[in-house]
């Protein structure tokens, strides 16, 4: 294990393409051994990813300390809540009336840093 590795702490995961690969849907049995032996070290694992949580998976015999879903709009580890910064119901259902969809951290912003759900 070389110098930088004896500084890791945590390290973060995205999923789709990083933890499993795309074209075969599932998690490698390399990257699968990489986070036994990372933990083995104990480094902190966690996901982020623009997944709700009852989205993420599960890999055998790994166990993540952390988690960052809906891109960060909602993070919590095994024991507790730790951020959570959820669309209000009224920019929700304003956006659903106007563009018949649910509002999501994935199309709250347009290109800008103005929330376009304001505009409804």
């Amino acid at each position: 294990m070389g110098k930088i590795m004896k500084d890791v702490k945590i390290i973060f995961f995205d999923v789709d393409g990083t933890l499993i690969d795309m074209s075969k849907k599932q998690i490698s049995e390399r990257m699968l051994a990489t986070l036994k032996a990372l933990k083995k070290q104990g480094i902190l694992l966690c996901i982020a990813t623009g997944r709700s949580p009852i989205a993420l998976p599960q890999f055998e015999g790994v166990t993540f300390d952390a988690f960052l879903t809906f891109n960060g709009s909602y993070c919590f580890n095994q024991a507790e809540g730790i951020h959570q910064n959820p669309i209000p119901k009224r920019c929700s259902a304003n956006h659903r009336k106007c563009h018949g969809t649910q509002a999501s951290s994935s199309n709250r912003y347009e290109g800008s840093n103005r929330c376009q759900w304001q505009r409804c």
